[in-house]
């Protein structure tokens, strides 16, 4: 089952979107664009410009990593723990989730544990996710040079990622080449009005739906790719934010 939405009574005009352009703006001015930056530069950006229009996180009382075996190597991840006492959910939360190439690898690792008969997340939330690097897509087009997310830096990445062009045809790689995505879990999948990524987004939740999966798809028209980090910079905004937690609760039910 697939459930499309366009979430527009949240948003934002066009001089706050400008605005927060502007912020970005100047916190990368006079600095070169990632692709053009070496891995260790690459990764203290990241680090730096990730915070400055990111909420302020909570305290967790534990976060454990553990390993899925992969392909060529084996894939992480990261269980988060909230004080029992200072949350209202349960002790564990058994999810997958990511932004981006973070998406890309949530689904990655549930299409693993359907394929070896893992125990599975009980959901996935993918927020604004690669799903097909190589997909010709009117939004790839229309915003290839848009804010935040260029198509230079894109090539830029999966550059990196990929050893050979031969990879891209895996779906471990790439989930929407996949051939079958029945059974996966509950999805929501999220999306932005001005992000490049935004059609293999709804692509995926497309075929998720297809194939049986409970899943639904949001798409927040006015905002640009990596918007659910820009909280702290967005007044009186959060309806993605409410979303998450709204499906993450319906999972727990």
């Amino acid at each position: 089952m697939l459930m499309i939405k366009d979430v527009s009574e949240d948003a934002i005009s066009s001089d706050e979107l400008q605005s927060i352009a502007k912020m970005i703006a100047d916190a990368v001015a006079g600095k070169k664009p990632l692709e053009m930056l070496t891995p260790e530069k690459a990764r203290l950006f990241d680090k730096n410009s990730s915070s400055f229009l990111s909420p302020k996180s909570r305290e967790l009382k534990k976060i454990e990593d553990r390993m899925i075996a992969g392909t060529d190597c084996d894939m992480a991840i990261r269980i988060y723990q909230p004080h029992s006492d200072k949350s209202e959910l349960p002790g564990l939360v058994f999810f997958h989730g990511g932004d981006s190439a973070g998406g890309n690898l949530a689904t990655v690792i549930c299409l693993k544990c359907r394929d070896e008969k893992l125990s599975p997340p009980a959901s996935q939330l993918l927020l604004y996710p690669v799903t097909d690097a190589f997909s010709e897509t009117n939004s790839k087009k229309d915003y290839a040079d848009g804010l935040l997310l260029t198509s230079s830096a894109m090539n830029w990445f999966h550059g990196h990622y990929l050893e050979s062009s031969e990879q891209a045809k895996n779906p471990y790689v790439y989930p929407l080449r996949a051939k079958n995505l029945v059974g996966l879990p509950l999805a929501l999948v999220i999306t932005a009005g001005f992000d490049p990524l935004r059609d293999e987004g709804l692509a995926y939740g497309n075929r998720l739906g297809a194939a049986g999966v409970n899943v639904t798809h949001s798409c927040y028209t006015s905002m640009i790719h990596g918007f659910m980090f820009f909280a702290g910079g967005i007044p009186q905004r959060g309806e993605d934010i409410k979303e998450s937690a709204r499906f993450l609760e319906r999972t727990l039910s």
